[in-house]
């Protein structure tokens, strides 16, 4: 995963979940599945912007869904990890 797609993915994460901003620093630098799901949600969000300038909704849906679905991943990756944290 390149360095650009990395520093973008930790900062949609801290966008969308500021209340998490702390703990998404610390287990973004120790852990990889957090990565992977970092990076899967920037590539998901970006792809949606593709998608609307395109006008594919059916595509861009898809995406939605997508997006809600590592949401849900990730809230539940960032409490479980700020409970260790404490």
């Amino acid at each position: 995963m390149s360095n650009i797609v990395t520093e973008k993915s930790i900062e949609a994460l801290k966008n969308d979940f500021p209340e998490h901003k702390e703990v998404i620093g610390l287990i973004s630098e120790n852990t990889e599945l957090f990565m992977e799901l970092a990076a899967d949600y920037y590539i998901c969000k970006r792809n949606i912007h593709f998608t609307e300038m395109d006008q594919k909704k059916s595509i861009s849906e898809e995406y939605k869904y997508t997006l809600e679905q590592l949401k849900e991943e990730i809230e539940l990756f960032l409490n479980s990890n700020k409970v260790l944290q404490k």
